[in-house]
């Protein structure tokens, strides 16, 4: 009975842990959310200089994240361990009510937290697609003004023998302090 209920005793202490660190990762993923839609705010606002710096922090974010996802899979897999179940490679495939006792407070909120990760990720996702959209219709808007300058001057080509032969239109473009 002493096995049984330092199992229990683990089991809970692991289920405190991952709710800890889901928490973790839900309010980094909340940062990268945001960091995204001001992102799409500074591409409509056609800021284009400032775009670099909400990459990088969003790198920095994202790279805390991946840590304590690492940390949370991990915590995973020793609940997996002491149930002695297997679980895949890929944390996303796991059933969490099966690795924990249904009838514990800690797993119900910890399935509330993974659904609140999925639903973030899918929101990260829908955003990251919304920007992508938003910078490569600004990359097309901006050929489609290149090519739409009109002609500015006229130059004379010359023929095989020497004399003038079809005008060639050129297209003189400038572009000063613009970024695609």
């Amino acid at each position: 009975m002493a096995a049984s209920e330092e199992k229990d005793n683990q089991l809970n202490a692991f289920a405190v842990k991952l709710k800890d660190l889901m928490k973790k990762e839900i309010s980094l993923m909340r940062e990268i959310l945001a960091n995204m839609g001001e992102e799409q705010d500074v591409i409509l606002l056609n800021k284009t200089a400032l775009l670099k710096g909400f990459v990088n922090r969003r790198e920095s974010i994202v790279n805390r994240a991946t840590m304590v996802r690492q940390e949370r899979v991990n915590v995973i897999k020793e609940i997996a361990v002491l149930e002695e179940k297997e679980i895949r490679a890929d944390e996303y495939d796991i059933d969490l009510s099966e690795l924990l006792d249904l009838t514990e407070s800690n797993t119900c909120e910890v399935l509330t937290l993974r659904e609140m990760l999925v639903t973030l990720m899918e929101k990260i996702n829908t955003q990251n697609a919304r920007n992508n959209y938003l910078l490569q219709n600004k990359i097309t808007l901006t050929k489609e003004l290149i090519n739409s300058i009109t002609p500015q001057e006229v130059n004379f080509t010359y023929g095989a023998n020497g004399g003038a032969g079809k005008q060639v239109k050129t297209k003189t473009i400038t572009l000063i302090n613009h970024e695609v």
